[in-house]
């Protein structure tokens, strides 16, 4: 299913069906990282619509390098599924989800990670290390060009 950008309105019931840590690694955290140290959260993150569940999922994938080094200390996948109760067909019939649909997927599975990153880094040296503010408009833009690309395969 493509995305689309349109003024059209469309009563869209969703709710979140499941979030699940399909993934988690830390390693042990070098004693001289420091509070102030460059620390890159790489990540990528894969959408799709399912017609046969009339739901929308996404799988995020960080992994939490040290710039300095490259040495990766920890990594994550988060897998959430949102379960869409009206508006799937129309969506279909106007050519596909209203990108603010997806941004909103894409922010509440960023914002969810970054939750459990800081729960999970608790009591460790990457306690004060937080996944970063994104703008999810860029990676809509990534994930249409993605889409894009596949179709012209």
């Amino acid at each position: 299913m493509q995305t689309h950008h349109t003024e059209d309105q469309v009563q869209i019931k969703i709710k979140i069906d499941k979030i699940h840590v399909s993934q988690f690694s830390q390693r042990d955290t070098p004693n001289d990282i420091s509070e102030d140290e460059d620390i890159n959260f790489n990540h990528n993150i894969n959408f799709r619509a399912s017609d046969l569940t009339q739901s929308i999922d996404t799988q995020l994938n960080v992994t939490v390098v040290r710039a300095k080094s490259n040495q990766e200390l920890a990594s994550i996948s988060v897998n959430s599924s949102f379960k869409l109760f009206e508006g799937f067909e129309k969506m279909k019939e106007l050519g596909g989800i209203p990108s603010g649909l997806i941004l909103l997927t894409i922010n509440l599975t960023y914002s969810t990670t970054r939750g459990i990153l800081l729960e999970r880094f608790a009591g460790t040296k990457l306690q004060s290390f937080y996944l970063p503010i994104i703008n999810p408009t860029e990676i809509l833009q990534q994930i249409e060009k993605s889409i894009k690309d596949s179709s012209n395969k």
